[in-house]
């Protein structure tokens, strides 16, 4: 049976998964060990719910909005 996501071209979950325990292992008790939400983007990542290029955006929204907070009240 062929996975949603797989349809749309993305990779299936067993290699999704292994790519992302793989850059979890390798950042563990680093400084650039993931926070809470991008574990988050990650978990969707391996579900088939985002690809990595919506992770990659959505990283970029939510830092653009963490060093900018300010702009956001003014909106």
């Amino acid at each position: 049976m062929t996975e949603p996501a797989d349809i749309c071209g993305m990779e299936n979950t067993e290699k999704r998964t292994k790519r992302v325990t793989w850059a979890l292992a390798m950042t563990s008790n680093t400084p650039i060990a993931p926070c809470a939400y991008e574990r988050g983007l990650l978990d969707r990542y391996v579900l088939g719910h985002l690809s990595l290029d919506q992770v990659l955006l959505l990283l970029e929204c939510h830092a653009a909005q963490a060093t900018h907070p300010a702009d956001q009240l003014a909106d």
